[in-house]
């Protein structure tokens, strides 16, 4: 099944980018669960190739592919870990933080400002 996914899409060009990146993330994830880290290695690299490009792009807002970016970075990180790649585990999660660092700092600000109409 996961074959004939990964074909449907291939052959596919009016798929968004943000299905095809979600779709390489899903496949890294279930490859690292079943060992073929390999794979999910692989797999990680296709969605950052489409992740690496402008985000309007493939992401339909900077939020969204803030959140993407980062759940590259953690799946990438655990692979990296799983294949004793402590430096680059590190420096995988690392981004992922600050990605979502840096949003969480827009939201606060954002709630903290007197007209503001975020609820915080």
């Amino acid at each position: 099944a996961l074959e004939v996914s990964k074909e449907l899409l291939e052959h596919n060009e009016g798929v968004s980018q943000w299905v095809v990146a979600d779709f390489y993330l899903s496949q890294a994830e279930y490859h690292a669960g079943v060992g073929s880290l390999d794979e999910a290695l692989i797999f990680v690299n296709q969605a950052n190739d489409i992740c690496c490009q402008s985000y309007s792009s493939w992401a339909q807002s900077k939020h969204q592919a803030n959140l993407m970016i980062s759940l590259s970075a953690l799946i990438q990180s655990t692979v990296s870990l799983q294949t004793g790649n402590i430096e680059d585990a590190l420096s995988s999660i690392r981004t992922g933080v600050r990605t979502l660092s840096h949003d969480w700092a827009k939201l606060e600000a954002a709630s903290s400002a007197p007209d503001s109409n975020v609820s915080g």
